[in-house]
C-alpha cells in the first residue's frame, strides 16, 4: 500500500516553455490533474507580462529556451514569493545559476508523479 499522501495542487499555473509539443502536453497533464488555469509562454518575455496581469501560485520553468534562458521570470517569482521549479532535459543542472541552488529542477519528459 502507498503511504504517500496526495499534494494539494495550485489552482493557477504558469509554464514557460519553447518546445510547443511539450507546452501542450505539460499543459493537458496539469488540466487533467486538477489545475484549473494553466496559461502558458513561450519566451520570457511573454511570461513576464502574464505574471503582471495575472500572478500565478506556481511556475514551471524550462531552463534552456533557446537563445534565452528563464531566470529573469525565476527573479520576478523569487520576488513576487510565487514558488517554481525549473525544468531541463538535461541530466545535470550545471545551467542553473547558484542564486536557485534551493529551487527543485524537475526532467523532461514531464510525468505526472513528478
Amino acid at each position: 500500500m502507498n503511504d504517500v499522501q496526495p499534494t494539494q495542487l495550485p489552482s493557477h499555473v504558469l509554464i514557460l516553455e519553447d518546445n510547443a509539443i511539450i507546452l501542450l502536453d505539460t499543459e493537458e497533464m496539469l488540466k487533467e490533474m486538477g489545475v484549473a488555469t494553466v496559461l502558458t509562454a513561450t519566451t520570457p518575455k511573454e511570461a513576464l507580462l502574464i505574471i503582471e496581469k495575472s500572478p500565478p501560485q506556481f511556475g514551471l520553468l524550462d531552463v534552456d529556451l533557446g537563445f534565452d534562458t528563464c531566470f529573469a521570470v525565476a527573479e520576478r517569482l523569487t520576488g513576487l514569493r510565487i514558488p517554481f521549479a525549473f525544468a531541463t532535459g538535461y541530466a545535470d543542472n550545471h545551467q542553473i545559476p547558484a542564486r536557485f541552488a534551493g529551487i527543485a529542477c524537475v526532467r523532461k519528459p514531464y510525468t505526472a508523479e513528478a
